[in-house]
């Protein structure tokens, strides 16, 4: 399993929910370790982390289109052999109570407006987003050897997975976001661009102000209720340089910062007033939102290795891993996350 593992409610507790490179999906019970159900794909392997659908947001709609209890899994595929091509990627979707398959969405085969003559999916590597307001499922993948296949694909989930939009022109490796109004879809491509979808009138266009260098990870919108930095957008780069948007349209930078002399930094995580990042240097950097001047670093075990990306449990305290498979806990000095 190398990609993020899920945990949502299951029953009267929770459910850890992951797949792994042989395309299997597991749900194990949080609590004791006993497995709930596995399930076999028909996929060479699933690199995305899962999403699911909780019932308890479901629209009247969705009420409808699947009665009952039970919640909606959603895997996605990285096929990379023969038997399943980089062209053969699909979306499943799965009952959380037994893993049974509801209905699987296979770009290849479709034969309908706009794919008369199939749509040719790659892999899947970042977690699909579930919009729980529009019951739609928004998934991007890779581009193709040829830089031609489409890459964000909109699906209809009340309607079984049906294509509502697809967009080509950009290779993603990594999860898209949602701004927090709704509004937009953003994922940025391996060639620097930001990709912003507005989900009203499904329509694409691309904010080149990161060009020439690849996104590592999602973007993250400042949500904060107040303060000079609400709206902002902030990502990282793989040439190690952190990005501040204004906003998702801004053609310039509140700012940008390179913490590491050489190398590269995580995937970030956000606090009210600054941001964590770690580096392939050993250390972990805090940064300000509103100039982005690193206020403090912190050295991780004997400060040789990479740090992986940043989270935290309770904003009191900071988790990371390095590359040797050791994880840290941070404690906060100040009691919270900043």
């Amino acid at each position: 399993m190398q990609g993020y593992v899920s945990v949502f409610p299951f029953g009267a507790g929770d459910a850890l929910i992951a797949a792994d490179q042989t395309g299997w999906v597991s749900s194990v019970d949080t609590t004791t370790g006993a497995v709930n159900w596995v399930r076999k794909l028909g996929a060479d392997a699933v690199q995305a982390a899962v999403s699911v659908y909780l019932r308890t947001g479901f629209t009247a709609a969705m009420q409808t289109a699947y009665p009952g209890t039970y919640d909606i899994v959603f895997a996605a595929t990285m096929n990379n052999t023969a038997t399943g091509g980089f062209t053969n990627n699909k979306v499943f979707a799965l009952h959380s109570d037994t893993g049974a398959v509801l209905w699987r969405f296979n770009p290849l085969a479709l034969r309908v407006a706009p794919c008369t003559s199939g749509c040719p999916m790659d892999q899947v590597l970042g977690q699909p987003w579930v919009d729980y307001e529009r019951a739609r499922l928004y998934v991007v993948s890779r581009d193709g050897s040829a830089g031609t296949q489409n890459g964000i694909w909109i699906l209809n989930i009340v309607a079984g997975g049906t294509l509502l939009a697809r967009f080509s022109g950009g290779d993603f490796t990594t999860a898209p976001s949602v701004l927090f109004d709704n509004s937009a879809l953003l994922v940025g491509d391996q060639a620097g661009l930001l990709h912003v979808v507005d989900l009203t009138t499904l329509t694409r266009t691309t904010n080149a102000v990161a060009s020439g260098t690849a996104f590592k990870g999602f973007v993250w919108e400042d949500v904060n209720d107040a303060g000079p930095t609400v709206g902002r957008l902030y990502f990282v780069t793989t040439d190690g340089t952190v990005w501040c948007l204004p906003d998702a349209s801004s053609t310039s930078t509140c700012w940008t910062r390179k913490p590491v002399a050489t190398g590269t930094v995580s995937q970030l995580l956000p606090g009210a007033t600054s941001l964590w990042a770690g580096g392939s240097n050993g250390l972990l950097y805090q940064l300000d939102l509103v100039s982005g001047a690193v206020t403090r670093t912190l050295t991780v075990g004997a400060g040789t290795l990479s740090v992986g990306p940043v989270s935290t449990e309770t904003t009191d305290e900071l988790y990371v891993g390095t590359t040797d498979g050791t994880l840290y806990k941070i404690t906060l000095t100040n009691g919270s996350l900043p």
